[in-house]
Parts: structure tokens; sequence; C-alpha cells
């Protein structure tokens, strides 16, 4: 995880992997987080989101454990670690994505086709959300939120270019544009 802010609120990952801070820029309080999972493994094993739950008015942290898809939930208002459901069977390859009361992750399923799971803070369930339909060949995805709508990003090495799929709010998706770039580019381009 890098630093995931909502609402003025920072979270971010300690370097080495032992604890999760929760800063507050404008009140200049830093809240440690520890305990979530206490099997010395190291925090790359683990993928971390940072979210608000409006309806609770409550930031949470959401901790997923790759090796057994443990999932853990922490409360900033109760100040305490939840076990919740553990999460779809998955290969989860990154940290997750907030909008709207929900964690996004994009996940591969054992064909290695790509899947988007969700989380919802408040009530604490996975759904399945629709993909968009990629163009055929190897790709390399991620996911985003641009401006407040979950995005995916699709870039093929052997085209040199990124497609940008952006969700509708029926759960359609649209290719909202392209980015070309060089065709002496390196490999694949990522974007945060």
């Amino acid at each position: 995880m890098g630093l995931e802010r909502y609402k003025g609120l920072g979270c971010g990952l300690n370097l080495m992997g032992v604890g999760i801070s929760i800063y507050n820029p404008n009140t200049r309080i830093c809240n440690r987080v520890y305990g979530g999972f206490v099997a010395p493994v190291r925090h790359y094993q683990f993928v971390y989101s940072f979210g608000y739950e409006s309806y609770t008015d409550d930031y949470k942290v959401v901790a997923v454990c790759k090796s057994n898809n443990k999932v853990k939930v922490y409360s900033l208002k109760t100040r305490i670690w939840k076990k919740v459901s553990d999460f779809p069977d998955a290969n989860l390859l990154q940290d997750g994505v907030f909008l709207n009361g929900c964690i996004y992750w994009l996940d591969y399923l054992p064909n290695n086709l790509p899947n988007i799971v969700s989380f919802d803070l408040l009530k604490e369930t996975y759904s399945q959300v629709t993909h968009p339909r990629y163009d055929e060949g190897e790709k390399k995805l991620d996911l985003g939120v641009l401006g407040d709508r979950l995005c995916v990003l699709s870039s093929y090495a052997e085209k040199a270019l990124t497609d940008i799929w952006v969700m509708d709010g029926d759960d359609s998706w649209t290719n909202s544009l392209f980015i070309m770039y060089p065709q002496d580019h390196d490999g694949w381009a990522r974007f945060w």
C-alpha cells in the first residue's frame, strides 16, 4: 500500500511491514495500528486497503492475507481488528481501491482470467463486479478511480497502448479513451 487518502486522512504501511499508520495532517495526529495478523509474515504477503464508511462515520483498514485468504477489518472508531469472512478464492496482486463505501480489488482466477471483487465496508460482504470486454492479447490490468467512477486500465505492450475503461452506473463499461505510447517504449505502462 502506498499512501492512501480519503477525506483528509492518510493511511500508509510501515516499510518493515509491522504496522499501519493513519495520519490526520490537520491535527497532526498519527494513529499507529498493530495486531491485524499476528503471524510473523512479511508485509508483501498481504494486501491492504483504506476507506470511509459514511453510515457509521468510520474509517476502516481492510487486510487480506494472500496465502490463506483470511481477512481482517480495522475500525478507527472502535480501534479493534475484526475477522470477517474469508476472501473468495483469488490471486490478489495489488492493494484495493476505495469508492463509495466499497473496496474494489482486481484479482485473477485460477484460469488466469481477471475478476473484480468488491467489499462493502458497512455490510462486510463481497460481490463480484462485471468487468470490461478487454481486447485479446497479453495485457497488464490496473484498477483505479477516475472522478467518482471505477476504472480499469488495460495496457497492451505489443500494441503500445493503454485502454481506459470507465464503469457506468448500470454496471456496464465504456472504453472512454486510450493512450498510445511510442513504438520504442520499454514494455508495460503503469499509471497512478
